[in-house]
Formats: structure tokens, C-alpha cells, sequence
């Protein structure tokens, strides 16, 4: 196992287009894009310390060179699965499921970044190496020949994640790529050759921002707690303390414009607008006011909009009934 997570050093670039290698990769979760998960983060191709993603934006961090794929909280149940057929080269399960939320947790798992996963090897010299699994649940064996959909195990959060999450790196004879795009040191402006099959491609399709949970709440919210899954099924009712209404989003730009509004049988009860003041990873939103006695029971609405330079690129709404 000690080979599965030592350090990897890089050197060259591909010389060709990487489709010309006839190599594609599936899906890697069993899961539904933009519903219950989400690409948080994109391999980095600024060389320097700013940070770049493949589209010329800037969904990454530096040094970043894998993808991302997000799950709403600690309790999702999601498969992992093989993106190509390949054997199985090594693996990792054991590592404790815990959030690297402090710089003391992410120096407990150092050389082990990574967590339990999973490395497999496919033909020409291409790499995929699954990051983060659940502890406990990688059922690849060293050795195994597998098929592409072929399960691997589940997305949780060990290693150095700060949340749950399935990091997938690929790589050609040891060189990083992007299946984006190609070769992670290829410039953003440059013709991407995707690693992604049709279908793929079009599930991963780049999103300008993504909403991750709209809901309700009877007070304070945090990242945290949304985390847990604690507020999953959470119920609003009118003997409650409040009616907390929010939204938390992943890839704002700045200058984006936010609006939450809460609305119920008597009209609009409470409204939130922001405009983003720098580029945010995530963006939490809340609106919400102290219940009354003279609030109505009935259908309570939650809307979230999303503005870009004036144009709606997000709008979405939850509606609960309220007793």
C-alpha cells in the first residue's frame, strides 16, 4: 500500500492531442449531476501562484491537479465507480472519515492526503486514482481487472478533505491531465481535447454557478451543520422561534447579485439581496424573521435568484407547508 500515496513527481507534457490515444472515461459517481452533486473545484493551469481552471475562470486553487466532485453532506451514500476499464494497481481503506477543518487535522494526515481510494492502471500508460473514499467501503482488490461503472466503493471524507468529496486525478505515463482539457500545464486559451466521453461531457457540462441546498430552518445555519445533514428533513412549522429560509451556492464570481425571499399566505415575509464582493469557493444566503402569531398556516415559498452582469443564471425555488 505504501506506493498507492507517495508523493509523484511530473515532468513533460503530452506531445499529442489525448483523444488521439482513443481513451475515454465514463461517469465516476453514481450519482445526478447538479441535483446531488456538484463540481466544486477544477484542476489548476496558472503555473504561478494565481489560480486558473480550464475555461479561464477560476473554480480551483493553486496547485490543485484533480477534479472535484462534491456530495450534499456526511450522510450522502453515493458509489464510486471505475471511469474506465483497468486494473486495479493498489488501494487504501482505513483512514478515518473526519473533516480536515483545521491545521492541525490536515498536519494528522499528512502523507495520506488522500485517504482511502483507489488507483487504477488502463491502457497507454493513462492513471485514475479515486481520493477521499468513505472508510470502510472500498471493495477493490489489488489486482482486479474492472470494468468502466464497475463499483469501487462510496464518496465520504478521509484524508485532507474538507468535504465530502471524490477527488479524481488522471495521469499518462506519470504526467498530469486535466480530462477536461488535456495536459494541466496547457494553457486555458488553448484548444481542450476532453478525456470525457459524449455523454460524460455533456452531464459535466461547466456550470457558471451551482446551488448545492435551498431550505428551511427555525434559526442560526452554518456550512457545518449542513455538513452533518442535520437540517436533510427539517420541517418548518409556526410554533417555532423563526422562519429562517437559506441558500447555500458554490462558484460565485464577484459582482454577482443575490436575492433570497421568503414568501407566504400574506405576501413576502422576508427578503436578503447581496452582491458578491469577490470571487467565493461557497456562499451562504439567509432570510428570515421571528414568528408572529398572527402568521398564517399555509404553503411558504423560498426563492433563490442568481444575477450575472444583469442576466439570470440561477433561479430556483422550495416551497413548504407550514402548520
Amino acid at each position: 500500500m505504501g506506493k498507492f500515496l507517495a508523493a509523484i513527481s511530473f515532468a513533460g507534457l503530452l506531445a499529442l492531442p489525448v483523444k488521439a490515444f482513443g481513451f475515454d472515461l465514463q461517469l465516476p459517481l453514481l450519482c445526478e449531476f447538479g441535483k446531488n452533486c456538484w463540481i466544486q473545484q477544477y484542476a489548476d493551469h496558472d503555473p504561478s501562484a494565481g489560480t486558473t481552471d480550464y475555461m479561464c475562470s477560476s473554480e480551483t486553487y493553486d496547485g490543485h491537479d484533480g477534479t472535484d466532485f462534491r456530495v450534499p453532506n456526511v450522510t450522502s451514500d453515493v458509489a464510486v465507480i471505475a471511469a474506465a476499464a483497468g486494473v486495479v494497481l493498489a488501494i487504501r481503506d482505513g483512514v478515518d472519515d473526519r473533516l480536515a477543518s483545521t491545521p492541525e487535522l490536515i498536519t494528522a494526515v499528512s502523507k495520506i492526503e488522500c485517504g482511502n481510494g483507489v488507483l487504477i492502471r488502463h491502457e497507454d500508460g493513462f492513471e485514475t486514482q479515486y481520493c477521499h473514499m468513505k472508510k470502510g467501503s472500498v471493495i477493490a482488490k489489488a489486482g482486479d481487472r474492472v470494468e468502466a461503472g464497475a463499483i469501487l466503493g462510496k464518496v465520504g471524507y478521509s484524508g485532507a478533505a474538507a468535504f465530502p468529496h471524490l477527488h479524481l486525478s488522471v495521469r499518462r505515463n506519470g504526467e498530469k491531465l486535466d480530462p477536461f482539457s488535456g495536459p494541466n500545464s496547457q494553457d486555458c486559451h488553448a484548444a481542450p481535447h476532453s478525456l470525457w466521453a459524449p455523454a460524460a461531457a455533456q452531464a459535466l457540462a461547466y456550470q457558471p454557478a451551482s446551488l448545492m441546498n435551498l431550505g428551511w430552518a427555525d434559526g442560526p445555519v452554518s456550512p457545518e451543520l449542513l455538513d452533518q445533514g442535520s437540517l436533510a428533513n427539517f420541517t418548518p412549522t409556526l410554533i417555532a422561534p423563526a422562519l429562517v429560509g437559506y441558500a447555500r451556492l458554490i462558484n460565485l464570481k464577484k459582482a454577482d447579485e443575490l436575492i433570497l425571499a421568503v414568501s407566504g399566505p400574506g405576501g413576502e415575509v422576508a427578503a436578503n439581496k447581496q452582491t458578491v464582493d469577490h470571487d467565493k469557493a461557497q456562499f451562504m444566503l439567509f432570510a428570515g424573521k421571528k414568528i408572529h402569531a398572527d402568521w398564517q398556516a399555509g404553503i411558504y415559498r423560498l426563492k433563490i435568484d442568481v444575477l450575472r452582469e444583469g442576466k439570470s443564471i440561477l433561479s430556483q425555488t422550495s416551497d413548504a407547508e407550514v402548520k
